[in-house]
């Protein structure tokens, strides 16, 4: 049941996403670039990633797992940021809208996650997720709130 990751709204804008991350990260200083610019560009990078790889899986549950690997890469990127603002490395508008845009995909992430992850949960509303649910995979993923 793979999906076509590049249909995938979510993978899209995580795309354009790490492009951003690379132009805004550019500007910081060059003692950074094992540091901070790395691990930044590393942390977004790594969103994309996991969604591609996780639309490879054969069930709901498998990919709602690596949604997760995902938000976890979000929030990753966005203590980085709040890093790079704490420095004031770079333009604090520019902080600012990534933060944002970090914040929609955090929002959608969690959205599927929820929808993949906790309609397959264990009744006590656990996210142990039980590999007998049967969610259709077809309508969620283009959802952008």
């Amino acid at each position: 049941m793979a999906h076509r990751f590049r249909e995938l709204t979510i993978w899209q804008r995580a795309m354009q996403f790490i492009g951003d991350i690379y132009r805004f990260s550019q500007v910081f200083p060059p003692t950074e670039q094992y540091g901070l610019t790395s691990q930044l560009r590393r942390a977004a990078t790594s969103i994309a990633l996991n969604i591609a790889e996780g639309s490879g899986c054969s069930s709901s549950q498998e990919f709602a797992q690596f949604l997760s690997y995902s938000l976890r890469s979000t929030y990753e990127t966005m203590t980085a940021l709040e890093i790079a603002r704490m420095l004031q490395y770079g333009e604090k508008g520019r902080v600012n809208a990534l933060l944002a845009e970090a914040d929609q995909l955090d929002k959608v992430s969690q959205w599927e996650i929820q929808f993949y992850g906790l309609s397959c949960s264990a009744p006590s509303g656990r996210s142990t997720i039980d590999p007998n649910c049967k969610v259709p995979l077809n309508h969620v993923l283009t959802f952008i709130p």
